[in-house]
């Protein structure tokens, strides 16, 4: 029996019937129910951290676009804000309560304070790197040999590979094949 027969069988020989396309359903939702998670999880994982808990969620990963201002330490994150009838791009200097502190990242002067209703962040679509790169940093793993496969794992290392590792126990993993 070819795939395509099988996939397309039904209860009754050429006709549809009502539990053929019940189960079709059932099969699909399932699928969907199963499949959604997995897909969340993994584009959460790209998202950076301050996106993950921002209400409400987005399916992308998006980031807040920043701007070096003149006369601040930090960079400012960018707001698209009316201020007096005028659409305008500002950047967040500090938000307290229900007001905003925004200057303009063009010609920085002194803060001028907006409702935060009316406010709405500049984003970019990005991809957290960062969430995979810094975890295998912190873990200080030496470079992997030439072969591939874990021979052992050496986990009494010596106090001076204590020291050199800023007092962690570091694991050695050898790989062959």
């Amino acid at each position: 029996m070819n795939p395509i027969s099988f996939f397309t069988r039904t209860r009754r020989a050429g006709r549809i019937d009502i539990t053929d396309i019940l189960s079709w359903v059932w099969l699909i939702g399932g699928t969907f129910v199963v499949l959604l998670p997995v897909l969340w999880a993994g584009l959460s994982s790209l998202k950076p951290a301050a996106e993950i808990t921002r209400f409400p969620p987005t399916l992308l990963p998006r980031a807040a676009v920043e701007q070096t201002v003149p006369g601040f330490d930090k960079p400012l994150s960018l707001w698209q804000v009316t201020v007096d009838g005028q659409q305008r791009e500002m950047a967040m200097v500090r938000r307290i309560g229900l007001k905003a502190q925004m200057v303009d990242p063009a010609n920085p002067g002194p803060p001028v304070s907006v409702d935060v209703k009316g406010m709405t962040p500049v984003q970019k679509l990005t991809v957290a790197t960062q969430n995979y790169t810094d975890p295998a940093d912190a873990l200080q793993l030496p470079d992997l040999p030439q072969e591939f496969g874990v021979r052992h794992l050496r986990r009494n290392a010596p106090d001076a590979d204590r020291q050199r590792h800023g007092g962690l126990r570091p694991i050695e993993i050898q790989i062959c094949w």
